[in-house]
């Protein structure tokens, strides 16, 4: 059974939307990411209300990234999952 995770993210235009990834817990997301990532990269990504929200773990980081910045960061960074391609 396919498990549908939601993550609100948001458009270019600041916009909070919703992003469905099948099958994905969004702790182990985040966690891919930031296996990937330096502190100052997952900073160079975010707003500086953003970062604060990260760094007090306030918000996960899946939930700070618009769609994106998110398909970006899984494309360069070769996190193992599959994105839709809506």
């Amino acid at each position: 059974m396919d498990i549908m995770h939601e993550y609100n993210t948001h458009d270019s235009g600041g916009r909070t939307v919703s992003m469905v990834i099948p099958g994905y817990d969004p702790e182990d997301l985040d966690d891919l990411l930031e296996s990937r990532m330096d502190a100052d990269e997952i900073e160079s990504f975010l707003s500086e209300e953003e970062w604060e929200l990260y760094r007090n773990g306030d918000e996960a980081l899946i939930d700070l990234l618009d769609d994106d910045e998110f398909r970006h960061l899984v494309e360069k960074k070769d996190v193992p999952i599959e994105l839709s391609e809506e």
